[in-house]
């Protein structure tokens, strides 16, 4: 066993990968990560993170949505209490290994796209918005995107709205964090 990187021998590696090959349960982390946000405050909305994330996905799911679209909204602000400023690029760098680029890119931005929802926000008319989205247009996940922040991120923060449980989400999150590493952003 060594104590240091350098002293590490084929044979270390060897049994390092070996384990690391055993390990399958890649949704594990992201879960716990998810489960961390139940409860405690909502920070000023009115729901907490995690009751937001199950309604969003909720919604999601009962539109016909992928099984890929309906984990990436799952799990879009998982990190939110780990980074509030950068939750989605946190987020979408657990997910990259899983997801299709553009489903990647769509949880990495979502948070400047979600500003186009704020109509009544003091800046909005300040002309400090105006623009935003313009550089990134032609990105082939632009409209995806914009989709997912207007019908699924935004809405969702209704007390009165049924949502699944979590357990509900299981045979997508199953099916995509058991994919193989196909995908690379």
């Amino acid at each position: 066993m060594f104590t240091t990187l350098r002293e590490a021998t084929r044979e270390d590696w060897d049994r390092i990968d070996s384990l690391d090959a055993a390990r399958t349960d890649y949704a594990a982390a992201p879960l716990a990560l998810l489960e961390s946000l139940r409860g405690g405050d909502a920070g000023g909305y009115t729901l907490n993170p995690y009751d937001h994330s199950l309604q969003a996905a909720t919604r999601a799911l009962r539109a016909g949505e992928s099984a890929e679209m309906v984990v990436c909204i799952l799990f879009h602000d998982a990190a939110d209490r780990l980074a509030p400023t950068n939750h989605g690029q946190i987020a979408a760098e657990l997910l990259q290994p899983f997801v299709s680029a553009d489903h990647y890119w769509m949880v990495r931005m979502h948070g400047l796209f979600q500003k186009e929802n704020f109509t009544n926000h003091a800046y909005w008319g300040s002309g400090v918005m105006d623009g935003l989205l313009e550089p990134h247009r032609d990105h082939p996940a632009f409209e995806l995107t914009r989709r997912f922040c207007r019908d699924y991120d935004a809405p969702s923060f209704d007390p009165a709205y049924e949502s699944l449980p979590l357990e509900a989400f299981m045979p997508q999150v199953r099916e995509v964090f058991d994919r193989p590493y196909a995908y690379s952003a």
